[in-house]
């Protein structure tokens, strides 16, 4: 893995780590941290460390992976715990996990370790808050977000199902008020810094999903972030009933599948949930998705036995693997968790595949509703009605590489072919 192009976050944190060591405020130093300041800690101890040697950014790179394969190593003995041991192993070996953590060095799954432990620890009884299992299933949860908020909603998802106003307001004030906390230090000479890079940051305008199950004519009404808020309200109140673990799981799947903003190192965070609840669409993902990174990280072909046919997953883009995800995970909320069984039963696959198919063919068809009238005013050739109607939907023009963005490709190279013809 080490043979592969650093890549942009590594080269951040060796930034980081410096920016640490000489005693500087990373937030006033760089754009290029964006989380609560306990992760630079760690970049500044191992940044020393690596300046020892002959090599320090190898050095430095190597010891990352390291941690990063500890914590692997630790969510998949928690799994163990939880499940069984097949779970454990199949996280572990999980080819997806083993890529991200040797190849791109992100830290997701420090935070997902800390919070399972403390979704683990809290555990599902109603005792009162101080109880010292409450506690600390809290104090590890707002451990995991001064690494990173990952599960920055999850306060809130347990306030929703614990008793008792004293103990819903604790459960929120000791996370959020420790996460805040942290940048005081930091404030005073880069409060905007913070709010821009850390509060206001995201990594991207590509919601993956989100142009598959919101139609464009409701895009106008609901944007990425409220359609990203409101499955994470759903969930909290779906989940409220359920084991904690269970709950916390399904948080991740929530957290990937529906974020305004996808990455490829964002599928680490679900593989705790994979390994858990196995099934057929979750295995077809993980095949898929990691040729994809293979094929990415060495430009390697795979050959079909017999013939000259060669398979390239370098161009398979996240909507593919990310709707067989959703199967899957659709699989895991309808039959799996409430039926207790783990057991992968293809008619429950098909079933899954079969739901977001119909959702995503029923918001095509009011997509394709829209569109008619400028179709139908195009074979009349009433283009003044086609520019009225086209300039209409461009109000709020959809997406660039969306479903309905190239569904519009056609009307709007007629419409500048019929421009310069006049």
């Amino acid at each position: 893995m080490f043979l592969t192009t650093p890549n942009y976050d590594i080269d951040s944190y060796y930034i980081v780590g410096k920016i640490i060591t000489s005693g500087q405020n990373v937030y006033a130093e760089t754009g290029r941290y964006n989380y609560a300041p306990l992760w630079s800690f760690v970049l500044g101890g191992v940044y020393s460390l690596s300046q020892v040697f002959d090599n320090p950014f190898f050095v430095f790179r190597l010891v990352i992976t390291g941690i990063l394969i500890t914590v692997d190593i630790g969510i998949a003995i928690v799994l163990r715990k939880v499940f069984s041991q097949r779970v454990g192993i199949l996280f572990f070996l999980n080819p997806i996990s083993i890529l991200l953590t040797g190849s791109h060095g992100q830290f997701d799954n420090l935070a997902v370790l800390i919070g399972m432990i403390g979704a683990l620890v809290y555990g599902n009884t109603d005792d009162h808050f101080w109880k010292k299992r409450k506690l600390l299933g809290i104090l590890f949860l707002s451990f995991s977000l001064l690494f990173k908020h990952i599960f920055f909603a999850l306060p809130l998802w347990w306030a929703f199902r614990t008793k008792g106003v004293w103990n819903k307001v604790m459960t929120l004030l000791i996370p959020y008020g420790l996460f805040i906390m942290s940048f005081v230090p930091y404030w005073f000479t880069a409060g905007g810094s913070i709010i821009e890079h850390v509060f206001l940051y995201t990594s991207g305008n590509n919601p993956i999903l989100y142009p598959y199950l919101i139609a464009f004519p409701f895009q106008r009404y609901i944007s990425p972030q409220i359609f990203f808020l409101l499955t994470l309200c759903a969930g909290c109140f779906l989940t409220r009933k359920l084991k904690m673990f269970e709950s916390f799981l399904l948080y991740t799947g929530i957290v990937v599948l529906f974020a305004p903003a996808a990455a490829n190192q964002y599928f680490a965070i679900v593989i705790p949930l994979i390994s858990s609840y196995i099934n057929p669409a979750y295995i077809a993902f993980t095949l898929v998705h990691s040729f994809h990174m293979i094929s990415r990280l060495t430009n390697f072909s795979f050959p079909i036995p017999f013939t000259a046919i060669q398979l390239n997953f370098h161009n398979v883009d996240f909507t593919f693997t990310s709707l067989v995800l959703l199967s899957g995970f659709v699989y895991t909320v309808l039959f799996t968790i409430p039926k207790k069984d783990i057991r992968a039963k293809w008619k429950h696959t098909c079933l899954s595949i079969a739901i977001v198919l119909c959702v995503i063919g029923l918001n095509t068809c009011i997509e394709y509703i829209q569109i008619w009238p400028i179709a139908k005013a195009m074979k009349a050739g009433n283009y003044t009605l086609v520019h009225s109607l086209y300039s209409n939907i461009q109000k709020i023009p959809p997406l660039p590489g969306t479903p309905f963005y190239k569904k519009l490709t056609p009307i709007r190279v007629s419409l500048e072919e019929n421009t310069l013809r006049d």
